[in-house]
């Protein structure tokens, strides 16, 4: 999250957003990387396999989709304009193991 806004006054007027670390990126989740004849290849993720496939797994991802939605909105609402929202950008916090007994299919952003 957020943890302050901060505007310096010098010769250019820059604007800091300062992050608390919450866990890792979207993008640790959904792609796992090889590495073929010197190249990085990206695939889909296992988690982000078992993920998909699970029952209730539809539940997760309309959360993980919600949260984002919240938080563009909550930008705009402060006149922030994001311009690069993408999985790298997205701060994920999986649920520990005593978490998920109260919800099991919880993603926070």
């Amino acid at each position: 999250f957020v943890e302050s806004f901060e505007e310096s006054h010098g010769e250019a007027h820059d604007l800091w957003l300062v992050f608390c670390s919450e866990g890792l990126s979207l993008t640790h989740y959904l792609y796992e990387a090889t590495v073929e004849e010197g190249m990085v290849i990206y695939h889909q993720g296992s988690f982000w396999r078992q993920y998909r496939s699970s029952p209730h797994g539809h539940r997760g991802i309309r959360e993980l989709m919600r949260q984002m939605l919240e938080g563009v909105c909550s930008c705009h609402e402060r006149n922030v304009t994001h311009r690069d929202v993408k999985p790298s950008n997205l701060i994920v916090h999986i649920p520990t193991p005593e978490e998920q007994l109260v919800d099991p299919y919880c993603i926070m952003i």
